[in-house]
């Protein structure tokens, strides 16, 4: 009784060790008959096609949207208030060309003393937050930090901007971009 345990215990083991031992493939999953390749004939075909893939879609929230330059798109993507600053962001997204990527963009520029928004509520103009050292709270910026400066790369760019958080009783905000409009009655979240 105890050694049939015992070579149990054994088997069991090894069976354990052995399934360790195999190696993980990245193997598609199976698909459809439909969609798999036809097998090749008489040996053509035997390097392995592979489908190029659709160039990445990027899923941009949209609170409201102003074109920009050669076809690009600005898109204000939050106002949200958390604690007591108001965080914007804005996403410059590049155009597209035929096959689907993006195109290099046009830079985008603006003084940080320029940016501010209006409470709604009050018509009182809020500038952008500065640090202790006087450097804006915005990013992306240029190297002496006074800047917002988007460098209009080929892919979508996030402009992030914290101002000091309207009253409670604050609903909606407007904020002007030079250069690219303003955008109206933005609701803010909290």
């Amino acid at each position: 009784m105890r050694s049939g345990i015992l070579t149990a215990s054994v088997l069991a083991a090894l069976l354990v060790l052995g399934g360790c031992q195999k190696e993980e493939k990245n193997t598609p999953p199976p698909q459809p008959a439909s969609q798999q390749p036809a097998a090749p004939q008489s040996g053509e075909g035997l390097v392995r096609q592979t489908n190029q893939a659709a160039p990445a879609q990027v899923a941009i929230n949209s609170i409201q949207s102003k074109p920009y330059a050669d076809g690009q798109t600005v898109h204000l993507s939050k106002a949200r208030v958390v604690g007591q600053i108001l965080t914007i962001e804005f996403t410059f997204e590049p155009k597209r060309k035929p096959s689907g990527d993006y195109e290099y963009g046009r830079s985008y520029d603006t003084e940080a003393a320029n940016l501010a928004y209006i409470d709604d509520a009050s018509a009182q103009k809020v500038g952008v937050l500065q640090d202790e050292g006087g450097k804006y709270m915005l990013s992306p910026q240029n190297s002496s930090g006074d800047k917002l400066h988007v460098s209009g790369r080929s892919y979508p760019e996030t402009a992030t901007l914290k101002f000091p958080a309207p009253p409670a009783a604050t609903q909606s905000i407007s904020i002007d971009l030079p250069g690219i409009g303003s955008f109206d009655g933005v609701p803010i979240t909290r």
